[in-house]
């Protein structure tokens, strides 16, 4: 099973998609770049990795037409789309050492007159050589969600989508995040989350004088809905329902990729070469199956209707701590004279005479151990904190 990521706005040669050395040579990676100047930036950039690469030199949009690019002063802030006036002052200080000034960096330095392509009309009548992709990241600065108008085909057999997003018209006639959200949940993508958060400040202050910006932007992740996906007949949906667990499970979306594993075993096997994807795939569905399932109670076990609504009435409310009715142990010391600085010499000589204890290794699970291996280390360490803090909770399901 091979997996096909395809990246626009690839001038750095990089994508969202998590580069995991243990899946590397099952993924076809394929970036777009408006600027074919950057090509041999991007393949230099990938040379050390085993996926097989493509870059192609196109400028994607909604349809086939001529279009204006504004190469920019930053070249990453170059667009299709015209930097808004009204955001001139924003800057972000995402760099320690220099702020980002928007009017700065967003300057064009020129335009030029492209042909701009559809990601449908680019894989359909003219052919780009590449197979469709599974997974379509974008970050092409205000343009996202023309590309995927165009992309309309192309996204039926999409599982995933990254996509860089707004929550301000940076450019001049943008759309934003409830846009492309709008328009990929009705075409059966469940809005997962964000990451990178991106914050700007309307005005530039002095340092000593900078706190919180504006949230401005983040990168969204869409998956497709298993639902969807089982409803919609298609053939190949063991192979695509194990593609959306393995996108999901590399995003920490685990519980997600587990449902995806599970459906995908009620449909035939085409038959397929294996893969280190299948492998993996096969080996975490066996290790889960010897997983004891223990739950927390839910929210109806550990309430009757009536306590629920009780917790809101003042017969019904629980009493607060006997420190909070007393005024708590700050209160207390603060009444009695001189005893909390005496306590505080106490507390660090004690400290002082007691040497910290090595901390234990850590007791990782089989899944744990098994992510782990394949170099999954953020999501292992997730389902350890997740798994420490809620077994004293857990009994098995009735």
């Amino acid at each position: 099973m091979k997996l096909c990521v395809h990246h626009v706005g690839g001038r750095a040669g990089s994508r969202p998609f998590p580069v995991v050395p243990a899946f590397e040579r099952d993924l076809v990676s394929v970036l777009y770049d408006a600027d074919p100047g950057c090509a041999e930036h991007a393949r230099a950039q990938n040379a050390g990795l085993s996926s097989e690469l493509h870059v192609l030199p196109y400028c994607l949009a909604d349809g086939c037409r001529t279009t204006a690019f504004r190469f920019a002063y930053d070249p990453y802030a170059s667009s299709t789309y015209e930097a808004n006036p009204d955001y001139a002052s924003f800057y972000s200080r995402i760099f320690g050492d220099h702020d980002y000034v928007w009017n700065e960096i967003s300057a064009t330095l020129e335009c030029r007159e492209l042909q701009a392509v559809s990601l449908d009309h680019l894989l359909g009548k003219e052919g780009a050589g590449v197979p469709a992709p599974d997974f379509l990241s974008l970050d092409t600065e205000g343009s996202e969600h023309d590309i995927l108008r165009g992309a309309q085909g192309a996204l039926e057999g999409v599982l995933g989508v990254y996509c860089e997003v707004e929550f301000h018209p940076l450019y001049r006639k943008q759309r934003l995040y409830g846009d492309i959200a709008a328009f990929l949940a009705e075409r059966g993508f469940h809005f997962a989350g964000f990451e990178g958060m991106q914050g700007m400040a309307a005005y530039r202050g002095p340092i000593g004088l900078r706190a919180d910006g504006f949230l401005v932007s983040s990168n969204a992740l869409f998956l497709r809905s298993i639902d969807h996906l089982e409803r919609g007949g298609e053939t190949r949906l063991r192979e695509r329902l194990r593609k959306l667990a393995l996108i999901s499970i590399l995003f920490d979306q685990l519980e997600y990729g587990l449902e995806a594993l599970r459906r995908a075993k009620k449909h035939p096997n085409a038959g397929d070469e294996r893969s280190g994807i299948d492998e993996f795939l096969d080996e975490l569905q066996a290790c889960v199956d010897r997983v004891v399932p223990l739950y927390p109670p839910t929210f109806s076990e550990k309430f009757t209707a009536a306590q629920s609504v009780a917790r809101f009435s003042a017969a019904g409310a629980p009493a607060p701590p006997a420190a909070a009715r007393r005024g708590g142990v700050r209160e207390f010391l603060k009444r009695v004279p001189g005893l909390g600085p005496r306590l505080g010499v106490v507390k660090r000589f004690v400290r002082g005479m007691i040497a910290p204890a090595a901390e234990p290794p850590k007791a990782y699970s089989e899944v744990e151990l098994l992510l782990r291996r394949h170099g999954l280390f953020r999501l292992a360490e997730k389902l350890f904190e997740s798994r420490i803090g809620q077994t004293p909770y857990g009994r098995p399901l009735r």
